[in-house]
């Protein structure tokens, strides 16, 4: 029947799934998953570079073993032959360079998961023994680079149609087949070194912008003075204290830290500023004809709070101890709060609904940071806190990390079934909220260093092997009255065009890649024009001095001995 409901559906026959806790426990998976894509998307990067550099190197190689091959087809070998062997000592090549690469990433790995543990906010058991099926990926790379990367010069060596000429001598097929050769290589090496400075400046723009972000994310105004301040986290609850004991405890307690040598001030609140804890409720306000309610964060606070965190009050007073010990109804706001829920009324005085009951304002504070660096202001009120979990803020004079030992003594002296949860600085603190930043900063700035190396050997390589087989060529100009000078540019602006060449490409790449950073930007823009614009400057002073080194050796031969060069 038309419009009918179905006789079945599914959640008539409800039923349990058992998955593996990996696929559960998403909350570790989530929060390392872009920063470990962005990871694959840099190795891959040095992966090409690398296979690049080798092609480039190999095919140098195979130039300078034309004559090598020429004599072993004349003695008969056959052309497979001759193309086993050099895929045998690329693949060989590359299986040694899988084996060091698995030592090292094992030695990596291990002091990536030690800075990964070191940020978190409790320790990570993470096992780092050998898999076999990274290992067989990481062999099949090294097969697959190896045979891919080793087969032109190969097919190379296998062409050689020149006959060997006894007494060191050449033919004339021969030695047009070499000096092409030797032309034709200049060609393709400058195309491979190319592409190594193009995937060097996306690296180096990636790393730039994320450490432009990092730099920015550290200037910006928390709304209290984060320095020379320690946090340290208690709960008596989970020592048996109920209500009443837990507001003497924590008097005691402050009393105590307060007066320990190189503290300024102490004070305590439900949660800790800048460390992802967050608290929000909903709030109602009486607005004259109608009430309306909205979200604002919420921190419930000791005495001397403001003045430990310097947090300026603009408005009003603080909360006085006899209203924090008697439990009054009143709070503090901040700007924010003021902005969005009172519409310009002055606020002392004025009242809000949290949780069935009513808040009376007794002054503003300018807006600070809660759980995000960030995220924008956002409204919040400051209630008192007389039970519960509470963190200690300790205002020193002194390293707040050498007081540590200090701390945790007086809380035992105090009560020693009491345990010290956490402690730590605000500045490390602060480090856990930009760890995603700081990783990227560490891996990507790591990964560019390398990939600029791998592109300045490239053109290193590039640029020696055409010095030697245009000695003749320097010798006769140098003979022929030709300047030094004029000779160390001859060579050194092939280096530079092949740069320029270069980062013009990688810039457009880096224009489409950087998107993938939008999300982890803060304050910059992917297209940011200081970093696209001091990326290539630097990889152009890099190669400058990449590209002077083999010119100026070539310079420095005597013209007479460059002439007898064969």
């Amino acid at each position: 029947m038309h419009g009918a409901s179905p006789a079945w559906e599914t959640r008539d026959d409800p039923r349990m799934e058992l998955v593996p806790a990996q696929q559960g426990l998403v909350g570790l998976r989530a929060f390392f998953s872009e920063p470990l894509l962005l990871l694959m998307s840099a190795v891959a990067l040095v992966l090409l570079i690398a296979c690049a550099n080798v092609a480039g190197l190999m095919l140098a190689r195979s130039t300078s073993r034309e004559r090598e091959m020429a004599v072993r087809l004349a003695l008969g070998a056959s052309r497979s032959r001759v193309i086993q062997q050099v895929l045998t000592e690329s693949l060989l090549l590359a299986l040694l360079g899988a084996a060091a690469g698995s030592l090292l990433a094992y030695v990596g790995t291990g002091a990536l998961v030690a800075f990964t543990s070191a940020n978190w906010f409790q320790p990570l058991q993470i096992s780092l023994q050998p898999d076999a099926r990274v290992l067989l990926f990481t062999i099949s790379t090294g097969l697959a680079t190896g045979i891919a990367f080793g087969m032109a010069p190969a097919v190379r060596g296998a062409r050689s149609r020149a006959a060997v000429v006894f007494h060191g001598g050449t033919t004339g097929r021969m030695s047009q087949s070499m000096h092409a050769g030797r032309r034709r290589w200049p060609r393709i090496g400058s195309s491979l070194v190319v592409i190594q400075v193009a995937l060097s400046v996306v690296m180096l723009v990636g790393a730039g912008l994320m450490l432009r972000t990092l730099g920015k994310l550290w200037k910006v105004d928390a709304g209290f003075d984060t320095r020379n301040l320690l946090l340290t986290w208690i709960d008596p609850t989970l020592a048996g204290y109920d209500k009443a004991r837990v507001e003497s405890y924590y008097e005691d307690l402050q009393r105590r830290l307060a007066a320990l040598p190189g503290v300024v001030s102490a004070s305590y609140s439900s949660d800790a500023l800048l460390t992802g804890e967050l608290e929000t409720s909903e709030v109602r306000i009486d607005r004259g004809i109608s009430k309306s309610s909205s979200e604002s964060q919420m921190l419930m606070v000791g005495p001397q709070y403001f003045e430990t965190m310097r947090i300026p009050i603009l408005l009003g007073r603080s909360l006085s101890p006899v209203e924090l010990r008697r439990g009054s109804a009143v709070a503090l706001v901040n700007e924010a709060f003021v902005w969005k829920f009172l519409n310009g009324r002055d606020p002392v005085g004025q009242s809000f609904g949290v949780g069935g009951k009513e808040w009376q304002i007794v002054g503003v504070v300018r807006n600070s940071k809660y759980d995000s660096l960030i995220k924008e202001d956002r409204p919040a009120a400051y209630l008192p806190l007389r039970n519960g979990s509470a963190v200690f803020e300790l205002r020193t004079d002194t390293p707040p990390a050498a007081l540590i030992p200090v701390v945790r003594k007086t809380v035992r002296d105090l009560d020693e079934n009491v345990p010290v949860i956490r402690v730590q600085t605000q500045s490390e603190a602060i480090d856990q909220q930009l760890f995603d930043q700081r990783l990227l900063v560490r891996l990507l700035g790591g990964f560019a260093g390398l990939g600029v190396v791998l592109a300045c050997i490239g053109l290193y390589g590039l640029l020696s092997y055409e010095a030697v087989s245009r000695t003749r060529e320097i010798g006769v100009r140098m003979a022929l009255g030709a300047q030094r000078s004029n000779v160390l540019w001859l060579l050194v602006r092939r280096g530079l065009t092949v740069v320029l060449l270069g980062s013009a490409v990688g810039v457009g790449s880096a224009a489409l890649a950087t998107r993938l950073l939008t999300s982890m930007l803060y304050g910059i823009k992917p297209l940011d024009p200081g970093t696209f614009i001091a990326v290539p400057i630097l990889l152009f002073g890099i190669g400058l001095m990449a590209c002077l080194l083999p010119a100026l050796r070539t310079t420095r031969v005597d013209p007479a001995v460059a002439l007898r060069y064969e």
